[in-house]
């Protein structure tokens, strides 16, 4: 088991968010009555919200945090979630609706975004995708929460996954920068139809190429999102990498027993969720 200075529990103890209630449930086996309500009652707010369409406001950014929280609260069977999948997956890119040299390599990719939110994902810390390339971002959530809410062997989904492989095969083992490579890798680690593919292997072991001697990966701002991807995946490459970043977990804590600066309850639930994922806490 590895070893930490500091007890990383006490920040979900009293707390009644999300990632509170997932580790109460899943890692400390410890849920009780009122963590049920809680759950219930969350739940309740967020299906109240979602509109006629699936989405939540028309918005891909609270789309995609709406289907977080429900994963985490273990509402993978809400047909809300079917319904909002099925939201992301409109308008699919194709040569005509794109002005993109690109256009044919990407064809079958969920680039459609509103334009206004393509600059405010960036600004969001509280997300399960990191920032990067619109399109990418909202690619890498619906493969992902595709194989989630039952939609992972949609017909649009494996001409997504089709493509992305070309495109992986076309660079050599990356599909973009590294946020956006990461969005979409955390979707073929976890999807049932990619997580043992070639393609997935392929991608791990570049990002193993380009992992620092101190654990750390390129822009180590995103240091956290890289190492739960990872984290999901029982890839003999993932493995070694979580390996070689387990000293800068350890020195990265703080004295209170969290991650992070910024939005420190969920950083703390990615390294948590990460550690017990890999068998490295209980």
């Amino acid at each position: 088991m590895f070893q930490l200075r500091y007890n990383p529990f006490r920040l979900f103890r009293n707390s009644a968010s999300p990632y509170a209630l997932y580790v109460r449930r899943k890692i400390l086996k410890s849920e009780n009555g009122s963590d049920l309500l809680a759950s219930n009652k969350i739940l309740k707010r967020i299906l109240k919200g979602q509109s006629r369409d699936g989405s939540w406001s028309n918005s891909v950014v609270e789309t995609v945090r709406n289907l977080f929280e429900i994963e985490l609260l273990e509402g993978s069977s809400v047909e809300a979630g079917s319904r909002a999948v099925e939201w992301l997956m409109q308008n699919p890119l194709s040569k005509d609706n794109s002005k993109s040299k690109s256009a044919e390599i990407y064809r079958g990719l969920f680039f459609w975004i509103p334009r206004p939110e393509e600059h405010a994902i960036p600004d969001r810390r509280d997300l399960l995708f990191n920032k990067g390339c619109s399109g990418f971002f909202k690619t890498g959530a619906t493969l992902y929460f595709s194989g989630v809410f039952g939609l992972k062997k949609d017909p649009r989904i494996k001409r997504a996954f089709r493509t992305l492989d070309n495109v992986l095969e076309l660079r050599g083992g990356r599909w973009c920068s590294l946020y956006c490579s990461n969005n979409i890798l955390r979707a073929y680690v976890s999807h049932p139809l990619r997580k043992g593919h070639a393609s997935t292997k392929t991608a791990v072991k570049y990002l193993e190429k380009s992992q620092k001697p101190d654990g750390s990966w390129p822009d180590s701002t995103y240091f956290y999102y890289t190492f739960h991807i990872l984290a999901q995946s029982r890839l003999q490459s993932a493995r070694k990498q979580i390996k070689k970043a387990l000293p800068r977990v350890y020195r990265s804590q703080n004295r209170d027993g969290t991650w992070g600066k910024k939005e420190k309850e969920f950083t703390t639930f990615l390294v948590v969720d990460s550690l017990y994922k890999q068998g490295l806490i209980s």
